[in-house]
């Protein structure tokens, strides 16, 4: 009659064991959980996040925002998430479970990089390189360079 005596420390055991099985088939078995990561972003012609790789800001890195299934990660890269390049995309067969968040100026404000000709430093006239004649059919324009 021990299992009467010991009915409430027998029945949280079982209980902790059931949550321990359950919790590791769905997270480890069947990946069921969605993951979040900071993707590449061109800021050239995407509203990027800005990120900085240390504390006084001196180098820094733009971003998007991904949110996708834990197993569709598993699905484009496997095992070695850390060296899969195709991580930045969503699949192209289930793109509805992944979600790319750009960054948006008017609600994360000074978290956003928005790339203009007056931050980026494009110049309005770009001058043409001179043209090398050649005046002989048998010269390559390098021979004419080494032999001025």
């Amino acid at each position: 009659m021990k299992f009467r005596e010991y009915f409430f420390e027998y029945s949280l055991v079982a209980l902790i064991l059931l949550v321990v099985v359950v919790g590791y088939a769905r997270f480890m078995v069947a990946r069921d959980y969605v993951v979040a990561y900071e993707a590449e972003c061109d800021a050239a012609t995407s509203s990027c996040f800005i990120g900085c790789e240390d504390d006084e800001c001196l180098s820094t890195y733009y971003y998007a925002l991904i949110e996708k299934p834990a197993a569709d990660v598993y699905a484009q890269c496997g095992k070695y998430i850390a060296d899969c390049e195709s991580i930045n995309h969503c699949l192209p067969t289930n793109d509805t479970n992944c979600v790319k968040f750009y960054c948006d100026p008017d609600i994360d404000g000074e978290l956003c990089e928005i790339i203009t000709a007056e931050n980026f430093g494009v110049v309005e006239t770009i001058p043409e390189a001179p043209s090398i004649e050649h005046t002989d059919a048998t010269t390559t324009p390098r021979e004419d360079i080494l032999h001025l």
